[in-house]
């Protein structure tokens, strides 16, 4: 299977896929796209990009998986229909933990990006190690306000988090729900209640992700009345009571003086 040279030749290894493993919880990415698609075009045209691996200590034929898992994972697919592939080439890789993590978050071109989740997940990873979100903003190419908001999007709970991934809510909904509201079970709820509302919208059962709009739509958020709606709801409240003081008497005036057409002067003098 030809690879297309990307780096120096000395720095590249020839290594049985199957030698290559995953470190459990290493990998931010979860969505792994389709992977049926990519093993066809690896199988077509061959690996373009080769995967980056570090030696595993102690085992003399293992490396590590630092970036390239979907690739992985669709070579290990295309071996179990049968496909002779003996090798990948692998880039060699030297860095530490911190280094590993920048690799999968500023991915190559031409990959499957990642989602905002694993961005905001690689993220929350180095900011631990003591990188700064500026830092990690210019290395990701992307503005510090966009980088403190997938920041944001990580320190979601991880059920807001699978919401996101599964494409029913974007982020910037979620997050600023979450922002807003401080109780966080009246947050997912409000989050459940706007979900609804965008799904009335699906096509062929596909999640509908939902937005402000929705959020704005759906019982969620009171829709703000209208002046005279409040003090219409407020005489049929007080008729309905039967109440009957000064104070009702007064506003019962003003109620039906408004009905008469009177100005605000005219009605201003009840007050005195």
């Amino acid at each position: 299977m030809e690879t297309q040279n990307k780096t120096k030749k000395k720095d590249l290894l020839m290594v049985d896929p199957r030698n290559l493993v995953v470190a459990d919880g290493f990998n931010v990415r979860t969505d792994m796209g389709d992977l049926y698609a990519l093993k066809d075009s690896i199988l077509d045209t061959g690996l373009q990009v080769p995967l980056k691996a570090k030696k595993v200590k102690g085992e003399e034929d293992k490396y590590q998986v630092i970036d390239g898992h979907r690739r992985l994972q669709a070579i290990l697919m295309a071996i179990e229909e049968g496909n002779d592939i003996p090798y990948v080439e692998v880039i060699n890789f030297t860095g530490n933990d911190e280094e590993q993590i920048v690799a999968m978050l500023v991915t190559g071109t031409g990959q499957k990006p990642l989602t905002e989740v694993e961005q905001g997940e690689a993220i929350k990873r180095l900011t631990n190690f003591g990188f700064k979100v500026e830092q990690l903003a210019k290395k990701m190419g992307k503005s510090t306000p966009t980088a403190y908001y997938l920041l944001k999007i990580a320190n979601l709970p991880q059920k807001v988090k699978n919401l996101i991934q599964e494409g029913y809510c974007s982020g910037l909904l979620a997050t600023e729900i979450y922002d807003d509201e401080e109780d966080q079970d009246l947050a997912f709820s409000m989050l459940q209640m706007a979900i609804e509302e965008a799904q009335t919208r699906s096509k062929d059962g596909k999640p509908k992700k939902a937005t402000k709009k929705d959020l704005e739509n759906s019982e969620a958020k009171p829709k703000k009345q209208k002046p005279y709606d409040v003090l219409k709801q407020l005489m049929d409240m007080v008729s309905e009571d039967g109440l009957s003081n000064e104070k009702t008497a007064l506003l019962t005036e003003v109620w039906l003086r408004i009905h008469e057409g009177e100005d605000a002067d005219s009605i201003y003098l009840l007050l005195y």
